[in-house]
């Protein structure tokens, strides 16, 4: 194990934990498998992750799983508060950089996500029944409580799917 690391925040080798930043700060386990990337700024996670591509790993104190970028944040900014979530400005779920981590609540991490547009909406949710231009023609005949039973056969769809759509409570991008 060597004594001298390379910092990806600043790209100077220094002395291991010489506790000028989160990265240092941070055991060699962790630190090991964070690589910096110089077009982006992220520090990408390259052990274990989770189904959504979080980076996880045990925490040093606790020994249960925790994110890393959690992990990072609080090596960089001290304690999270409970209830408190902490998002990503870059939007790169690997990433570890505390510059790029922000803390906020899970509403706001919600009106971030739908912000930005990452939400698998429409013909992008791979539980949709219908395609884009199927809703648009369903909001288009707006067909009245009565008809919703045909129409609804006639796209393969709930009633209820038809009124949602009629309603604007479902596809609403659109």
């Amino acid at each position: 194990m060597s004594d001298y690391i390379t910092c990806p925040t600043c790209g100077s080798r220094r002395p291991r934990d010489c506790g000028r930043c989160a990265f240092c700060t941070l055991p060699e386990r962790i630190t090991s498998r964070i690589w910096p990337e110089p077009n982006s700024g992220c520090w990408l996670w390259s052990g274990s992750t989770l189904w959504d591509g979080y980076g996880q790993t045990r925490h040093p104190v606790t020994k249960g799983m925790v994110a890393v970028h959690r992990l990072v944040f609080e090596a960089a900014n001290g304690p999270i508060r409970a209830g408190q979530c902490v998002l990503h400005r870059c939007d790169n779920p690997p990433c570890c950089n505390p510059d790029h981590l922000f803390l906020g609540t899970a509403r706001e991490n919600v009106s971030d996500r739908d912000r930005k547009m990452r939400q698998a909406v429409g013909e992008r949710n791979s539980h949709a029944a219908l395609t884009e231009s199927q809703a648009r023609e369903i909001r288009a005949r707006n067909p009245a409580p009565k008809d919703t039973v045909a129409v609804a056969r006639e796209y393969g769809v709930s009633r209820n799917t038809v009124r949602s759509i009629c309603r604007g409570e479902t596809w609403r991008h659109l």
